[in-house]
């Protein structure tokens, strides 16, 4: 029965053979045939049937079978081969629509295919793309960085080259105050030191302030205002709104104040802060956390080159100093000797020498002790120094000798100088003064002008030293000018050319 229901042929045999067979037989008995006949005309229609479903198989099951295995191929996905069309009966009608339907079926398969390469092409771009997309922005911000940080490194660079060309401070600041100012885009720059002897942070200098603000010499305590703070703490102060900020003082209230950032960074030389490099920007929260680490940096190479600039000044000031009196040496004492004469005989300037001698000063030291000594030579230095311009030059001479340098001044008004410089000395009130010859410690001065009496070096400083013994002679504490007839003392070795060369000899 499964086979008959599955078999269109055996259906089509069945339906009709066995009614046929019946009327057959039905036939034979109403015809009342005898047996024999009857048997022959049952087996004629028997072989009839059969051969009739033979035809049936042949030309249906046989023709359907390669159909439906077309069809099964189909169904498992396998769209290339056709059915066999054998004739042009319905059935070959049916295997060619079918052979048609597999051509679409392929040929959407195959445009499905395409479709799905395509879109996978289409992904494919649009990944490679975004990729390339983010590969082009991670290298564009290397890029920004590497610039910024070549920029950076530039700067360090700049920096350390400018500020390391000199060794005076006063312009070690103003290098550092501008390049750092101009290279950070500032809008204004300040340079603040410590003061050893207060200890106070002062303003030494500035960049990109308006031309009526001199903010040079204003102070702040030691956490005092943000700059105060940063040297307090050691740490980079940020303000990112001046406007919010209390502590913020705009220098003491003599720089203007608004919606600014400002930066106070310490200068640092081995965990000492020596001074603060303050920056202003206009704008809120106007400093990138980089450029910050970048002042951090630039903050200790001129931490460290004020530092060598600091030692160098030191080193100088001791090998030219006095380190008794804080007074110009003896051999800074004859450079500018030399540099002066030089200078007044080229453009005829005039010059004048004078010598000092404290009075009976080994007679103080004797009574006193070496401590009060050392004490009247500082009180004479200060007084001298406190008497004369800047641009005169004080000197120690030797023990209790000092020298100073008048330049472009008149033999008269030289005299009135040294006059001034007797009377200073004998107002002071020196301990243990009163044991004194006179009553007070006292000085004698001597005095010569280039070119009234002197001609060169070694006269100016033979008849100085001349005039000196002669205000001795006359009774100390007084002063005295070179006149001729005054008996000249040997020249320091230093000074005096006519030895040199018998000591070379020797």
């Amino acid at each position: 029965m499964h086979r008959i229901r599955r078999s269109l042929a055996a259906k089509i045999a069945l339906l009709v053979g066995l009614p046929s067979s019946l009327l057959a037989i039905l036939a034979m008995e109403l015809l009342r045939l005898p047996p024999r006949a009857g048997w022959t005309a049952g087996l004629l229609v028997v072989g009839i049937c059969a051969a009739y479903g033979l035809a049936l198989h042949t030309l249906l099951h046989r023709s359907l079978g390669k159909l439906v295995q077309a069809i099964e191929r189909a169904e498992r996905g396998d769209f290339l081969p056709r059915a066999t069309v054998e004739s042009d009966d319905e059935i070959g009608e049916l295997a060619r629509r079918f052979n048609a339907m597999l051509a679409r079926i392929t040929d959407l398969r195959v445009n499905e295919i395409e479709g799905e390469r395509d879109r996978q092409l289409l992904e494919d771009k649009v990944r490679l793309s975004e990729q390339l997309d983010a590969q082009r922005a991670q290298t564009d911000e290397t890029n920004r960085r590497l610039q910024a940080r070549v920029r950076d490194l530039k700067l360090l660079f700049d920096l350390s080259l400018s500020i390391n060309g000199t060794l005076e401070i006063d312009e070690l600041l103003r290098r550092i105050a501008e390049l750092v100012g101009l290279s950070l885009g500032a809008r204004e720059t300040a340079l603040l030191l410590i003061d050893s002897e207060t200890g106070d942070l002062v303003v030494r200098e500035t960049y990109g302030f308006a031309p009526e603000t001199d903010l040079r010499g204003v102070r702040f305590h030691v956490g005092e205002g943000i700059s105060g703070r940063a040297v307090q703490s050691g740490e980079i102060q940020l303000v990112p709104d001046t406007s919010k900020e209390p502590r913020y003082t705009g220098y003491q209230g003599r720089a203007a104040t608004g919606a600014d950032s400002f930066l106070a960074v310490p200068l640092k030389f081995k965990d000492e802060v020596v001074g603060v490099l303050g920056l202003t920007r206009p704008g809120v929260d106007s400093f990138r956390p980089e450029e910050i680490e970048l002042v951090g940096s630039a903050a200790n190479q001129c931490a460290l080159a004020l530092t060598n600039a600091r030692l160098f000044q030191a080193t100088v000031e001791l090998s030219l100093t006095d380190p008794l009196t804080g007074t110009a040496n003896r051999r800074h004492l004859f450079a500018r000797l030399e540099i002066e004469v030089t200078r007044a005989l080229r453009f005829g300037n005039d010059l004048s020498l004078v010598m000092i001698d404290v009075d009976h000063f080994k007679l103080y030291n004797d009574r006193n002790g070496h401590p009060a000594g050392d004490e009247v030579l500082k009180g004479v230095s200060a007084a001298l120094t406190r008497t004369v311009r800047k641009v005169d030059t004080v000197a120690r001479y030797g023990g209790e000798e000092f020298a100073i340098l008048l330049p472009q001044i008149r033999r008269e008004e030289a005299l009135a100088v040294a006059e001034k410089l007797r009377r200073s000395v004998e107002q002071i009130d020196f301990p243990h003064g009163h044991a004194q010859p006179g009553g007070r410690v006292t000085i004698s001065v001597g005095l010569a002008h280039y070119p009234t009496d002197a001609q060169d070096l070694q006269q100016l400083l033979r008849r100085a030293d001349a005039a000196l013994y002669a205000a001795k002679n006359g009774g100390r504490n007084r002063v005295a000018a070179y006149s001729l007839g005054m008996r000249p003392k040997p020249l320091p070795a230093e000074l005096d050319k006519s030895k040199r060369p018998a000591e070379r000899a020797s």
